[in-house]
């Protein structure tokens, strides 16, 4: 019983994301499941091969930072709004806000900096969605990567 390794960065960290990890023995690499008492067999094998095997650095890379991202917006808007609890919120309030009129909108300072965070937080996802360079997404600072509002 055991897989083939490929050495990806990132590849630990996602099995493990994923309650798997595989362990050297000898040059023999074992599969273990997590959660299960450390479980080993061949459908933990096939499992984590299928996991490895499909297992892309880059993809991986931008959904954890975008994660991050998300993260540290969310961070931003609850110290004006403790009442929100996810970042994916904001959109709605984004497209409510511009639901109203024109003539009508008059953000208060602490509304419109809400948008403003989720419009900062939007556009540095999908800056880092486009990026093809796994060492830049992995490298992106969700502090101060986004122009975040002031």
């Amino acid at each position: 019983m055991s897989v083939t390794w490929n050495d990806l960065p990132g590849l630990s960290d996602y099995l493990v994301d994923n309650g798997y990890m595989v362990a050297d023995a000898d040059g023999t690499y074992k599969a273990f499941a997590l959660l299960d008492n450390d479980r080993q067999g061949t459908d933990v094998d096939a499992t984590v091969q299928t996991l490895i095997d499909g297992y892309n650095p880059l993809t991986y890379a931008r959904n954890i930072k975008n994660q991050e991202i998300k993260d540290e917006g969310l961070l931003r808007v609850q110290a004006v709004f403790p009442a929100i609890t996810g970042f994916d919120d904001l959109q709605i309030e984004r497209e409510r806000y511009l639901s109203i009129a024109a003539a009508a909108r008059s953000a208060t300072t602490d509304y419109q900096k809400m948008i403003d965070i989720y419009v900062a937080g939007a556009n540095a996802i999908a800056q880092n969605n486009l990026e093809a360079d796994w060492s830049v997404v992995s490298s992106f600072d969700p502090i101060t990567g986004p122009s975040w509002p002031a």
